[in-house]
């Protein structure tokens, strides 16, 4: 089960009797009820509705809005995680973490790391998205939508957001959960699943000139509700990737605006206390009228059962483990479900015939857990001599806390499973076995057999052959070979610094900058960082090829494919080969332009340009070009 409350609370259905108006329930100290937070979410549709579709960017830049209607106090100074500190996110990291759809970055200081400023997978987004949509509509989501490539740790969330039309694969049957993902998508994934929640549209409000395409919508939607706001330089940042700080404001702002729409579920209180099997209990005080109703709910740590009370002053209670569940003042033994008793006495409650108008007394005989992970039932016994007696069936003799909560009157008490560790996730199957790697892009670029560079060449390649790629990796070339030292068998050979061939140690290693490069453009993966030697040489491609040196110029590229790259190489004396072996994806056509500029003829400086487009499996495109000028080595 996934993060939240899962409640099955009484209704009409539930054997009332005495029904009469009564004060709507719910409700928290002065706040107002869920009847005046639908009448207040009513005014919010309202009003926004009136906002124009495309509006004029404002002046003032668009303001995040409050998160307190989803988050209460407690969950917003949560003290969980070691590695945050008070700022723009604090509170939303610790609300996300409060409702457990975040729970740190890895396993290690026992989960309390959150890594704030890591990047997003499109995995990791599916997990928080959809433990997010269960806990606000209090139910697990169904699971039809499958994907080649999810058979991971994230697999059952990715499926369920699919199967709930929040995410989309990228073609193909492949999801690509390793993919990063950006501001503009996360807006998309964000105003999805609140439309899903509210099933309405949200307004539109546009703010920002640096949007437009697939998800300018989505970004107009969340920036009307104060969702989203903009960067230090008064843009959106759409391209850019969000991080798990920023991630964390997108769900807990979103829950907001769900509870402004009146659809947050009302069980949010936090309790406090050590659990124990000992008995809990509290003092009569005077002013109690009724059990009034109650909640039974399900949350990954323990199962919680609410006890709705009528009275302004506190309830007498007591909460201890029994041998056998029997109605009071009678021989009656009753039939509880579980293999243990928990017996809750509320204690001086009034008679039915001195109720006041307005007062619903709870009458039913029974009510089934939902999920009945630890508790089963609730058997109601009956009230008798100003006590009201339940009984709890559990799956045995458990810790638990038990706590009053005022305004509205209600005994919650949370059942925990034993803190033994959650289980671990299961991997199901995925559709079919997935494709087998292949080469998917091969370079090849010729050597002089016998030169002294290509001992250095040779041995580049084989720092880098096995070298792996993970989807969302970002690979440096200078980084994959490492330094050129004599030590680690490089020897001296050219260099061109400042316009002039030079000898330094592991001189030549070039060559394999642009045998790399290549195999890396025509695999369709991105091209971070990359510069043309200023001097033209005839086995290379023109504009296509690059220069390395350490610690200053490096070939840098980001596989945003779905797949893991193994990069391999080989070599003979007179030519060396970069492959790329993975699962195919993408498909590049390439361009050379024809030199121009050209000054001193053969031999001369000249300008080139190079373009690639690349086209994704759902039909997008991408496209990459340059204009490099030579120095020198125009060959006619």
């Amino acid at each position: 089960m996934t993060a939240g409350i899962v409640t099955t609370p009484s209704g009409p259905t539930s054997g009332y009797r005495n029904r009469r108006p009564r004060r709507p329930p719910g409700t928290r100290g002065a706040g107002p009820g869920p009847i005046h937070r639908l009448a207040r979410g009513l005014v919010l549709v309202a009003v926004l509705a009136l906002l124009p579709v495309h509006a004029a960017a404002a002046d003032d830049p668009p303001q995040g809005r409050g998160i307190d209607r989803a988050c209460p106090d407690a969950a917003q100074n949560l003290d969980r995680f070691t590695d945050t500190a008070p700022g723009t996110h604090y509170a939303t990291i610790n609300c996300t973490g409060y409702y457990e759809i975040t729970r740190g970055s890895t396993g290690a200081a026992g989960g309390r790391t959150y890594s704030p400023q890591d990047p997003v997978t499109r995995g990791q987004m599916a997990t928080f998205t959809t433990r997010m949509l269960e806990l606000v509509q209090e139910r697990e989501l169904a699971m039809e939508v499958a994907f080649l490539d999810d058979d991971v740790i994230h697999q059952p969330n990715i499926r369920k957001l699919a199967t709930a039309g929040v995410v989309q694969g990228v073609g193909d049957d492949v999801f690509a959960p390793g993919r990063h993902v950006t501001r503009a998508q996360m807006a998309t994934f964000v105003t999805r699943a609140i439309e899903e929640v509210i099933g309405e549209a949200l307004p539109r409000q546009s703010a920002f000139d640096d949007v437009s395409g697939t998800h300018a919508v989505n970004i107009e939607k969340l920036t009307a509700v104060g969702v989203v706001t903009g960067l230090a330089d008064g843009g959106y940042g759409p391209d850019r990737t969000i991080t798990r700080e920023q991630m964390s404001s997108f769900l807990a702002r979103g829950m907001d605006v769900i509870a402004e729409y009146a659809a947050f579920p009302d069980f949010v209180e936090p309790v406090d206390g050590t659990p124990s099997t000992d008995a809990w209990e509290s003092v009569p005080q005077p002013g109690v009228r009724a059990l009034t109703g109650l909640a039974i709910g399900s949350h990954e740590r323990f199962d919680r059962v609410r006890f709705d009370l009528d009275g302004e002053f506190g309830a007498g209670w007591r909460v201890e483990y029994a041998s056998e569940a029997r109605r009071p003042g009678t021989d009656e033994v009753l039939e509880v479900e579980g293999d243990a008793l928990l017996r809750l006495t509320i204690i001086g409650v009034d008679p039915d015939d001195a109720l006041p108008d307005g007062v619903e007394t709870w009458v039913a005989e029974r009510m089934n857990a939902p999920m009945k992970n630890v508790v089963t039932e609730v058997v109601n016994a009956g009230v008798r001599r100003g006590q009201h007696t339940v009984y709890i069936g559990v799956t045995g003799v458990l810790p638990m806390i038990v706590s009053q909560l005022s305004s509205p009157e209600r005994i919650v008490i949370d059942v925990f499973r034993g803190f033994t560790p959650l289980p671990p996730t299961e991997i199901l199957p995925p559709l079919q076995p997935p494709p087998e790697p292949e080469v998917v892009s091969s370079f090849t670029t010729s050597l002089v057999a016998g030169q002294a560079r290509n001992t250095n060449i040779h041995l580049a390649a084989d720092y880098i052959d096995g070298d792996v790629i993970a989807p969302g990796a970002t690979y440096s070339l200078n980084q994959g070979i490492g330094p050129r030292t004599s030590a680690r068998g490089f020897i001296g050979n050219g260099f061109i610094s400042d316009g002039e061939v030079i000898s330094v140690v592991g001189g030549g290693v070039s060559q394999m900058g642009t045998t790399f490069l290549n195999a890396a453009w025509d695999a369709g993966i991105r091209l971070d960082a990359w510069r043309p030697h200023t001097i033209y040489f005839p086995r290379y491609p023109m504009c296509r090829e690059a220069t390395l040196a350490w610690d200053q110029l490096d070939v840098r590229v980001t596989n945003n494919s779905p797949h893991q790259i193994t990069v391999s190489t080989r070599y003979t004396d007179t030519s060396v080969t970069v492959e790329f072996i993975s699962i195919p994806w993408a498909e590049v056509t390439s361009w050379i332009g024809q030199p121009f500029d050209i000054v001193g003829g053969v031999g001369g400086a000249f300008s080139v340009s190079c373009s690639r487009t690349v086209t994704y499996p759902d039909g997008s495109t991408s496209r990459d070009s340059r204009t490099w000028r030579y120095n020198e080595g125009y060959p006619g």
